[in-house]
């Protein structure tokens, strides 16, 4: 059994160059008398007092190994703290001040924790199958400390104290199946029946930007795990290797585009099941329907196990091998890559990739090869 521990401070010095330097446009002329001259203006504030970004890490971890090498376990919890973070504040700038823009300084705070988890073991199975298991599964989170984060209208929408990256949506509560449903709850003045239902989360009567909610989730995953497995038996191997994530959520922004009332440029999932006059109970909005904005109906949770490696093998006997005089060894496989998805919502795309049906999918794989020594 081995505990270890570590800390660190880390520099990240890719930032902008040239930040510390007030710099200037020509344009924006200015008339005297009849005579056009031209002009020089400010471009956004400079800032002399730039640096690197900082991270303070702290690494403790335990490796033992027990039962006589049977279980191997390796488990790390790690925290960083993110400190003078190149952020622009959120106040508003007059224009009067003179310059378009606030400069980039040095004063977000992120703090960030989390562990992984391996766990291996290997043995036998009535004397002749051998086996070598390994497991791991890792979990991470994120909070904004320190933004300069302008007060929101609702708390419900503060960014300080959520992940990082995480993003405002508006509620979805079903579809408006009919008029009375339409007249009956609080809409936008652009939609109609057929639209998706949003929730008046501030209960004012009406849907505008403060119905909007931040989520607690991200395109990050807060948990990545796998495992790998290898078992022999005489000649025979076999690999197999999976691999998956979970608390993740993927927004795809083309998912209510590819619903237009253009049949040749809509997907199967978009059009299957959605409203129409002669579908009234469809699960999905109408073609073309109106967005009030990003909408949680097309928030995926994008958790998935895949199947990414599968490969079988055979080892010829050496006693066949002795024959030709010439081959010392020789194995035959068949193996595959991606060869299966099992995903919890997102069963239209790789739920791996953030941002659309335009992502290109993961190619599947099967080969069959031989390797030879002479």
């Amino acid at each position: 059994m081995k505990l270890r521990a570590s800390y660190g401070e880390l520099g990240n010095d890719r930032i902008g160059t040239y930040q510390y330097l007030q710099s200037f446009f020509i344009g924006q002329n200015y008339v005297f008398g009849t005579t056009d001259a031209p002009g020089i203006y400010a471009s956004l504030l400079a800032n002399p007092n730039v640096t690197w970004e900082t991270a303070k890490k702290t690494d403790i971890g335990l490796e033992a190994s027990l039962f006589n090498g049977k279980l191997g376990i390796d488990f790390t919890y790690w925290t960083q703290k993110r400190n003078d973070i190149l952020y622009r504040r959120n106040l508003s700038v007059p224009t009067t001040f003179g310059f378009p823009q606030l400069p980039f300084e040095n004063i977000g705070k992120v703090n960030s924790h989390g562990y992984e988890l391996v766990l291996t073991t290997n043995g036998k199975i009535g004397g002749q199958v051998t086996y070598n298991l390994s497991g791991n599964v890792a979990y991470n989170i994120s909070k904004a400390v320190f933004l300069d984060e302008v007060p929101p209208s609702r708390d419900y929408q503060k960014l300080t104290g959520a992940p990082v990256y995480t993003g405002l949506y508006y509620k979805a509560d079903g579809i408006f199946h009919n008029q009375g449903e339409l007249d009956k709850y609080p809409h936008n003045a652009n939609q109609q029946i057929g639209d998706l239902r949003i929730v008046d989360l501030d209960g004012n009567g009406k849907i505008d930007a403060d119905d909007q909610y931040r989520t607690k989730f991200t395109t990050v995953p807060k948990y990545v795990f796998g495992l790998n497995t290898n078992f022999a038996y005489k000649n025979f191997d076999l690999n197999v290797f999976f691999q998956g994530q979970a608390g993740v959520r993927n927004y795809d922004d083309r998912a209510a585009a590819l619903g237009e009332t253009d049949f040749t440029n809509a997907s199967v999932w978009r059009a299957t099941d959605r409203w129409s006059p002669t579908n009234v109970n469809g699960s999905k909005p109408r073609a073309s329907a109106y967005q009030p904005g990003n909408t949680d109906f097309f928030l995926f949770d994008a958790s998935f196990v895949r199947l990414k490696t599968v490969e079988f093998g055979y080892n010829i006997p050496g006693s066949l091998l002795a024959k030709t005089k010439a081959i010392k060894g020789l194995r035959v496989y068949a193996s595959a890559f991606n060869l299966a998805t099992w995903a919890k919502e997102i069963k239209f795309a790789d739920p791996e990739f953030n941002g659309s049906f335009f992502n290109y999918p993961p190619s599947r794989i099967i080969n069959f090869g031989a390797a030879i020594k002479f």
